[in-house]
């Protein structure tokens, strides 16, 4: 039992030798590529800030299409009201005449 105890504790003292190089080697390498990193995110946050302004010219673009493509429309159905007003007028006068024949016939037999 003591002998597994050793081992533990043997294999406990390496894996935290282990441990303690590699945060070691991070903070070296972080250290030894700061610049790097800097320039890197740096870089990052630039295109970040490019893709956002394309995102938000596209959107302006595609707005002002709807803004536009909503003037058409209202353009378009008020055309349509006149049209209907028109037939509705057309048909009222057709009717009309259609009952003035009708008496215009009767009368005449």
């Amino acid at each position: 039992m003591e002998d597994r105890i050793k081992e533990l504790e043997e294999e406990t003292a390496q894996s935290n030798k282990v441990s303690e190089q590699c945060e070691h080697d991070i903070r070296y390498i972080w250290y030894q590529n700061s610049n790097y990193f800097i320039y890197l995110f740096k870089y990052i946050i630039r295109e970040i800030g490019k893709r956002t302004a394309h995102m938000e010219t596209s959107y302006d673009e595609a707005f002002s299409a709807l803004i536009a493509t909503e003037h058409k429309l209202e353009e378009k159905e008020k055309a349509l009201a006149v049209c209907d007003q028109d037939i509705s007028s057309l048909c009222r006068y057709f009717l009309l005449y259609k009952c003035e024949n009708n008496l215009c016939e009767f009368n005449f037999c």
